[in-house]
């Protein structure tokens, strides 16, 4: 991943299924470039940290944004799968929430504390 600090995404993949996990990161290539060969992709969970407003800070503290978030979700090339946003930052959550939803995306659930889903 594309970070300040070293930081790793993963492909969990069990022959059936595979979701996407980004860890923290800034704009990057690999991970999804190999998530767009995998015909049994389910789930994207990708970081969006700061709202849009604060774009330099996301940029030089190697985070997305809910605009950048959109960016690196097309890499994927699957617009339908579910997109699970994580890692706000607890005082823009509100700014961000709303910078999510003037994306106009369906598929973008925003995962809070202690929200358990199935994939």
């Amino acid at each position: 991943m594309n970070h300040v600090i070293p930081t790793v995404g993963y492909i969990i993949d069990d022959g059936i299924s595979s979701v996407v996990y980004s860890g923290d990161t800034y704009k990057t290539e690999k991970i999804w470039k190999e998530a767009s060969k995998r015909d049994n992709l389910k789930a994207a969970i990708i970081e969006t940290s700061f709202p849009d407003r604060l774009s330099s800070l996301a940029v030089l503290s190697g985070h997305l944004t809910p605009a950048i978030l959109k960016e690196e979700f097309r890499k994927i090339g699957k617009p339908d799968i579910p997109l699970f946003v994580y890692h706000m930052k607890p005082q823009h959550l509100e700014e961000i929430k709303k910078d999510i939803g003037a994306l106009k995306m369906h598929n973008i659930v925003i995962l809070d504390d202690g929200k358990e889903m199935e994939v």
